[in-house]
């Protein structure tokens, strides 16, 4: 649960700010800085965050033991300045701040657009097969496993796992003691 809240700081960070608090081009180097928050968990001045936003995102992205929520779960987080004036009882009641307009399904024009550039398009081989050097599938997992029936009766699915070596994380990213955590 306590590491549910630091979620929810770093979710915190990113939508008032515009992008993840340790992001990096990389699953290790992120994880480093991950791990090594103190250095890295920089709130940008310039965003003109409020005090209370700020102590918030601090008080959830940091030691599990000064973390807020993890004594007095939710309501500690509630009781926060940051929610001064939120009426959590009638939350549900009221209308929300902004109703998008939906034409149908699929419809996509309350999404982002942005231009695609050659980094999106995945690399393939002959075949559509993807190439050794696609980064696309770089920390990608497989489940080994294939569905050998179904229960018509029951009408559940039923799967075999197959036996083959499972992947190692030090495949991807190199053995564990080259990281370096401080």
């Amino acid at each position: 649960m306590e590491c549910d809240w630091w979620s929810v700081g770093s979710i915190m960070f990113e939508m008032m700010v515009g992008y993840p608090p340790f992001y990096s081009d990389d699953p290790v180097s992120t994880c480093k800085k991950i791990v090594n928050y103190g250095t890295y968990l920089q709130i940008p001045e310039d965003m003109n965050l409020s005090p209370e936003a700020v102590d918030l995102m601090r008080r959830l992205m940091c030691n599990v033991d000064e973390r807020l929520g993890t004594r007095g779960g939710v309501e500690e987080i509630k009781a926060h300045p940051f929610f001064r004036g939120v009426d959590w009882g009638g939350l549900y009641k009221g209308q929300a701040a902004y109703q998008p307009k939906v034409q149908h399904v699929l419809d996509t024009q309350n999404f982002e657009k942005f231009e695609e550039d050659a980094s999106m398009t995945p690399s393939k081989a002959p075949g559509g097969a993807a190439t050794p050097q696609d980064e696309s599938f770089k920390g990608y997992t497989y489940k080994n496993m294939e569905a050998v029936g179904a229960d018509e009766e029951q009408q559940v699915l039923q799967i075999k796992k197959k036996q083959a070596a499972r992947p190692v994380l030090s495949n991807l990213f190199g053995p564990a003691a080259d990281l370096e955590f401080q």
